[in-house]
């Protein structure tokens, strides 16, 4: 089932100025952009944990990807994920852009870069479970 997506967003300069304001993330007091970006990341997922921007680049034409990733676990609560879910996963993203941006335009051509899936087993035998582990801890040591 999905657990993670991350998707491109091209937006418009004023918007990236507006989201660093937004937050009170001064990109000047920072040698590298990308920690200006880390900064952002840290707190957006103290207001909204499901979303992450994992990175931002600019364009030639002065226009700017925004990588933003969506946990859909933690967006619903809830671990099982499904087909129907899509609807309201949208619309969270939706709402969340509206928040940040005034508008839900920049969806409308977002490009989905990745996906996450995860798998959930149920072990109902304790000593299987105690393998399993202990195979990984000594898979990891190694």
């Amino acid at each position: 089932m999905i657990h993670t997506f991350e998707m491109m967003l091209l937006i418009a300069y004023y918007d990236v100025q507006h989201l660093f304001s937004m937050y009170s993330v001064n990109i000047n007091k920072y040698d590298y952009f990308g920690a200006a970006v880390r900064q952002l990341n840290s707190e957006v997922k103290k207001r909204f944990p499901a979303y992450s921007i994992t990175w931002m680049n600019c364009r030639a034409d002065g226009d700017w990807h925004l990588h933003l990733k969506v946990d859909a676990v933690k967006l619903l609560n809830r671990g099982e994920i499904i087909e129907d879910d899509y609807d309201l996963i949208e619309s969270d993203i939706r709402k969340f852009l509206i928040r940040h941006f005034g508008h839900s335009d920049y969806f409308d051509s977002h490009t989905l870069t990745r996906i996450d899936y995860r798998m959930d087993v149920e072990m109902p035998n304790p000593k299987d479970r105690e393998l399993l582990f202990h195979l990984l801890e000594k898979y990891t040591a190694k």
